[in-house]
């Protein structure tokens, strides 16, 4: 039966992400670790294995295990006085009565004994007596649908009736309900870790239809699921749903850990769930320190991911969807790292234990809020009207001084810019003899062609590829480079390079390109190679402008792709160009051709034009994306209000032998900050700390590829700017 839709997991959508900077009202936790979060009216319930808060600035106060504080003043509220006698795991809210559910370690509820593992508590912290549901082990998490409390952990019995690690309670009563009746077996263990059954995580869609449950286990009522399952919960009991991967299957290389899950959610309109986990690099094994989003609908076997983020060897403990964010924490170092353990590999960008992921592909989004130190990790990560809430066991957050506990506001942050899809008619763009030419095109016929661009500095004849997004211009080079230029439909500005963050020719052939073209649906640009016989793809996030190291075969048939010169895709149609000089267009299903839909639309003995050549692309009917001109080669920013002692670094690229120049200028003229360029770990040259805005530093650097500016504030607080070789701007005379 499903239980009606007044949920307490609000499924919360955000139409931006959250503000990198941390709100100043929150109160602190001095000690242990934040578990749960819960905000329920205008409160909010925090628990974990801490004892000790206060308000910012005030006296430390003894709270063990939970506490509550206004929602909108951060003020503790000291009528809210419940006595645990051990950790609290989870909290959530029961919205017909707003009070709040407890799940834990805990034996005792207020000097009540036999009160193990679950409780109901009111806004005095009293225990709800009318609320008789108990249980014989941990709870570890709870959700409320409707009037309905689920409830999961390592329990075997439920209000002393036989009910194995996922329950289903009356919300009001506590009445065990016979909705959820599963038996889990056969725990994974390994040679250093024994393992036991448990479900450790548990949530379900806004309509009640499913539910989705991580864990220890091979087996639920001897159907094989191994550590994750979906549950139909539209049958009387519940069923194991027609949904298995075999991705879990395997096991990590950290032995410690048979069950290597940490957390899932739920997207907030009920189609897709993410889950995170640790058990160290296992040779790029989407299992392990990953995130991982699935498609909740999906029925059959051998499920595949949609996508998979890799930290590159670290723990990942939570996850949050927010609808235009994915966020993820734990004690990474990096994102985007499939290739390497440990150690930065292609593609690899700096997020310390937090990071925004987009929804579409799992590439980080630019938005960053660093936890340093990272400690264990990020254990609880709530959407909520305000923000995103983080619980931790650490102090700082962006800098700012938080322990345990953050809220990083809605306010402050902003839209992910997504591009304007492609329609027709609209005018087609092609470099032909090292001019660019545009015509009129209505998806089956083109006009008259005529010069568009014809500046030597375009350089058409060397572009390898070239696709535009809503004014922003992305075109492949032959000397390897991903250039971005701004492009109005009248304008063509100079081409920046994209960074690819160590994506060399061996992982992205750019300089190979015959065709690129862009889906903004999935995220992912399409494209062909000169000489192979495929269509490729791999993700891109025109937010960030960050590329997904690997790559991946779209298909290898109904095209002969290894003949393509052009190609671009409008809704669910490719148009691509052979060398034998003739126009195709071919339906595009589920990312790959389909077989019987190629059409000839062009050619010398079609149209009279010879399409062979170049790559060609078609007018965006906007351009809400087209890059601000660039001021400099490489620009970067302080992320907020950086502090005394604080530490930034910045990569760029170098070429061996060509001077570098870099500007450092600070909107703060009390502030000192020093400067630093550095190949690697070597400082190449430092700031004399004269003080003073702006400062400069020249460097020849003695070898090519990625060097980083180190800014270090020495006094002071200040937001910065890093220019490296400025436009039309020198170092002063000496």
């Amino acid at each position: 039966m499903v239980p009606t839709a007044a949920a307490a997991d609000t499924f919360t959508v955000h139409d931006s992400v959250v503000s990198e900077n941390p709100a100043d009202f929150i109160p602190e936790v001095l000690d242990g670790q934040v578990n749960a979060i819960a905000p329920v009216g205008d409160k909010v319930y925090v628990g974990g294995s801490f004892t000790s808060v206060r308000e910012p600035g005030g006296a430390t106060l003894n709270l063990p295990y939970i506490f509550a504080f206004d929602r909108s003043t951060g003020a503790i509220d000291m009528t809210f006085d419940p006595v645990l006698d051990d950790e609290v795991l989870t909290l959530v809210e029961s919205p017909a009565d707003g009070t709040v559910f407890a799940g834990g370690k805990f034996k005792t509820v207020n000097g009540e004994i036999n009160r193990k593992g679950l409780t109901k508590l009111d806004s005095n912290g009293d225990r709800l007596a009318g609320f008789i549901g108990r249980a014989d082990g941990r709870v570890k998490d709870l959700k409320v649908l409707g009037n309905t409390l689920y409830a999961g952990g390592s329990f075997t019995e439920i209000n002393g009736q036989p009910r194995e690690r996922l329950a289903a309670l009356d919300a009001t009563t506590g009445a065990l309900l016979p909705a959820i009746d599963f038996v889990f077996t056969e725990a994974f263990s390994t040679a250093n870790q024994t393992g036991f059954v448990s479900v450790d995580r548990l949530d379900v869609t806004p309509d009640g239809s499913k539910m989705v449950v991580i864990g220890n286990w091979a087996k639920i009522d001897g159907i094989e699921r191994n550590r994750l399952a979906v549950i139909d919960l539209t049958t009387a009991p519940a069923t194991v749903a027609d949904w298995q991967t075999d991705v879990y299957d395997v096991q990590c290389a950290a032995r410690r850990f048979p069950q290597y899950i940490l957390d899932m959610e739920i997207s907030p309109d009920g189609s897709y769930f993410v889950t995170v986990s640790t058990g160290a690099y296992t040779g790029g094994n989407p299992a392990c320190d990953t995130a991982v989003r699935w498609d909740i609908n999906a029925v059959g076997t051998g499920i595949e991911p949609t996508w998979v983020s890799y930290s590159g060897g670290d723990s990942l403990y939570s996850v949050a969807i927010s609808g235009e964010a994915i966020y993820v924490g734990g004690h990474q170092r990096w994102m985007n790292n499939p290739f390497r353990g440990d150690r930065v590999g292609p593609g690899t960008v700096d997020r310390r234990g937090l990071a925004a992921l987009d929804p579409l592909n799992g590439v980080p989004l630019s938005w960053r809020s660093d936890r340093a130190p990272r400690g264990l990790g990020a254990f609880d990560l709530v959407v909520s009207d305000e923000g995103l809430w983080v619980g931790d066991d650490t102090e700082f957050l962006n800098g700012d001084y938080h322990p345990r506990l953050k809220l990083l506001p809605l306010l402050g942050g902003g839209p992910i810019p997504r591009p304007t899809p492609t329609t027709l008619p609209t005018t087609l763009y092609q470099p032909v003899a090292g001019e660019l030419t545009a015509s009129s095109f209505d998806g089956t016929t083109a006009g008259t062609s005529s010069i568009a661009d014809a500046s030597i500095e375009a350089d058409w004849a060397a572009v390898r590829g070239a696709v535009e997004l809503s004014g922003a211009l992305y075109t492949g080079h032959v000397d390897g480079t991903l250039r971005l230029r701004g492009f109005d439909g009248t304008t063509i500005a100079d081409a920046a390079p994209i960074n690819l963050n160590g994506v060399t020719s061996q992982y992205f052939a750019v300089a190979g390109l015959s065709g690129l073209a862009f889906d903004d649906v999935n995220g992912r640009f399409y494209y062909t190679v000169s000489g192979s016989n495929a269509l490729y793809y791999r993700y891109f996030s025109p937010e960030s402008q960050i590329v997904e190291p690997r790559q991946f075969v779209a298909s290898t048939t109904v095209v002969a792709w290894n003949q393509v010169e052009g190609m671009e895709l409008v809704g669910s149609q490719l148009y691509y160009s052979l060398a034998d000089g003739t126009l195709h267009k071919v339906d595009m299903i589920d990312g790959a051709p389909v077989v019987g839909t190629d059409l000839v639309i062009g050619g010398p003995a079609v149209d009279g034009r010879d399409w062979s050549g170049q790559d060609f692309w078609f007018r965006a009917p906007d351009a809400n994306l087209m890059p601000a001109a660039p001021v400099a080669e490489f620009e970067f920013e302080s992320a907020g209000s950086a502090t005394s002692d604080s530490w930034q670094t910045f990569e760029f690229e170098a070429t061996a032998g060509v001077e570098v120049n870099v500007k450092l200028e600070w909107d703060d003229p009390a502030a000192a900050v020093n400067l630093f360029v550095r190949d690697g770990n070597t400082v190449l040259v430092k700031d004399s700390l004269a003080a003073g805005t702006p400062k400069w530093l020249t460097v020849t650097p003695t070898v090519t590829g990625t060097h980083n500016v180190a800014v270090k504030i020495k006094a002071g607080a200040t937001d910065y700017r890093v220019l490296v070789n400025p436009f039309n701007e020198s170092p002063p005379a000496p």
